[in-house]
């Protein structure tokens, strides 16, 4: 069974340190939609760490600082976080996956040859059918 990694830090932390791991277990509330811009990276008695995945965000993020502040320190027992310091973080490669979308290039579709049209006329099954016209398809654009 897969467990988020904050839910056996409670075993390392003294006691006296809760709040680092209940802060870390509601990070994604706390941050809301910000959460897919920044992670924390280090946890400091008075200070957080935030890694932010773009610079442009670090800006915005340093400018929101007060706002930030107060929201994290309103979800812990009493106000312990004095300061936020920003760094530029790289991606998550599943992130940068799917942020980069690859050119869509558009070709011409060949006809089909009357030999393909004819043996393909014999197969009864349609979804058969339409995966192999696809298929040839997809053979004649990588063989220009």
């Amino acid at each position: 069974m897969i467990r988020p990694l904050s839910d056996f830090i409670s075993n390392l932390l003294p006691s006296d340190q809760d709040w680092k791991i209940k802060l870390l277990q509601s990070w994604p509330r706390i941050m809301g939609t910000l959460a897919s811009k920044v992670r924390l990276e280090k946890i400091d008695d008075e200070s957080l760490l935030l890694g932010v995945f773009d610079a442009c965000w670090m800006q915005e993020l340093y400018l929101l600082t007060p706002m930030l502040l107060a929201n994290i320190n309103q979800n812990l027992d009493h106000p312990r976080i004095k300061q936020l310091r920003f760094k530029r973080a790289g991606r998550q490669t599943h992130l940068r996956a799917c942020l980069q979308k690859k050119p869509t290039i558009v070709r011409n579709e060949r006809p089909l040859t009357m030999r393909e049209t004819q043996a393909l006329d014999s197969i009864n099954d349609t979804q058969l059918r339409d995966a192999l016209i696809g298929f040839l398809q997809r053979c004649a654009k990588e063989s220009v």
